[in-house]
């Protein structure tokens, strides 16, 4: 490892930054710079600011390559021995950060993980609506995008009370409709983003009506689907 050079990679709610781990909080403010999105309220980033004097905005740092955001952060080492890379949210669930981490690694950098809340679970909480309730389920898949998706597939072979697609861009949403619609073991279906959770279980044709994507903003959309 490259001797006295450190790499914080944390997850910190892009929600509430009162949900910020005493870890976190602790490495900020041991981290002589830190790298944060401007994707994050002025609240979050004064916060921050507070904590570590020094910051640089990812949006700054990059031409929209994840690697070349690493890279840079890399060259950061040649100024700052401990450096602070505040993630959205989670930096290991449904993100990069074991990527980033070994990364750096390679590079011969010590880097830890400290992680936040996951996205989801906030939005559920916000909404009121728990990920799980043992009267009901406790038991959860969640898919992400992988290289060999099949949602006729993961439907079929589903072993948990819950699915939770990460529904994005790539997708075919009219496959997941259509294959919803085939399928009787479903007793509800929700839809929630950053602004609305909705129960769509009689009304699925309408997903494709309620999903957001914004290339500025930070926004996700999930779909829930439970047999109970």
């Amino acid at each position: 490892m490259k001797k006295n050079k450190q790499i914080f990679l944390i997850g910190l709610s892009i929600y509430d930054f009162l949900n910020i781990s005493i870890d976190a909080i602790r490495s900020i403010n041991k981290s002589q710079c830190v790298v944060i999105s401007n994707k994050f309220s002025k609240h979050h980033i004064n916060s921050v600011r507070k904590l570590c004097k020094i910051l640089y905005f990812e949006e700054e740092l990059i031409d929209n390559k994840a690697n070349n955001l690493w890279i840079k952060i890399i060259s950061l080492t040649a100024k700052f021995d401990v450096i602070s890379h505040i993630k959205i949210n989670d930096p290991i669930f449904l993100s990069d950060g074991i990527e980033e981490l070994l990364f750096f690694e390679k590079f011969k950098i010590a880097t830890k993980i400290i992680s936040g809340t996951i996205e989801i679970i906030e939005l559920l909480n916000k909404s009121q609506n728990p990920l799980t309730n043992r009267f009901k389920n406790s038991s959860v898949t969640f898919l992400n995008e992988t290289t060999n998706f099949s949602i006729e597939e993961t439907i079929s072979v589903l072993k948990t009370d819950k699915l939770i697609i990460n529904l994005l861009k790539s997708y075919d949403i009219s496959r997941i409709i259509s294959e919803l619609k085939k399928q009787n073991k479903f007793k509800k279906i929700f839809f929630i983003n950053n602004y609305l959770f909705e129960d769509i279980s009689k009304r699925i044709d309408n997903l494709q009506k309620l999903i957001k994507f914004e290339k500025e903003k930070t926004i996700k959309n999930y779909l829930i689907v439970a047999k109970k």
